[in-house]
Order: structure tokens, then C-alpha cells, then sequence
């Protein structure tokens, strides 16, 4: 089932991967269900943003807080920088 379509690719800097949690807030919007990725109900964006029961402060705290997260999650990802870890998603 999960054969050649997933795989795993070390993530190995602090700004890769905010670059890549960023990336993933915006899938929804990217691929048309939602105009405004902010919106989506199941997106983890909602479960940091609004304090669900994940551990947000320690999410918030990798950001150095709220504002930077509002800010890492208001700015395009620029896919070309990470296309070779999303794969025919880029296209």
C-alpha cells in the first residue's frame, strides 16, 4: 500500500524543518480543499494555533513563540527548496 510513494529523508537543520512543517500546514489550501489553510479542521496548523491537547508551548517554543509561528505560517514555502523530499507533490 505504501510502496514507492513514501519514503523518509533526514531532516537535519532547525530551518529545514520549519520549512517542512510549514509546507504541510499549507497542504490542504495547495491541493484545493480549502481556500485558507487555516481553516481546515483537521489540520495540526489548527491544533497549535488554538491549544488542542497537543503540547503547544513546546511547539510554540520551537517557533520562539505565537508570532514567529503566524509568521513562518503567513510566508510561502518555497517548495523548489524541499521538492526533492515532497516528490511528484511538487508538480
Amino acid at each position: 500500500m505504501f510502496q514507492g510513494r513514501f519514503g523518509r529523508i533526514l531532516v537535519d537543520s532547525d530551518e529545514y524543518f520549519t520549512t517542512l512543517i510549514a509546507y504541510i500546514h499549507r497542504n490542504p489550501q495547495k491541493h484545493g480543499f480549502m481556500s485558507d489553510f487555516k481553516v481546515y479542521p483537521c489540520s495540526f496548523y489548527q491544533a497549535i494555533a488554538y491549544q488542542s491537547r497537543v503540547k503547544t508551548a513546546t511547539v510554540l517554543d520551537w517557533f520562539g513563540g505565537n508570532k514567529h509561528f503566524e509568521q513562518v505560517n503567513q510566508t510561502k514555502v518555497k517548495e523548489e527548496e524541499i521538492s526533492h523530499l515532497i516528490g511528484d507533490d511538487f508538480f
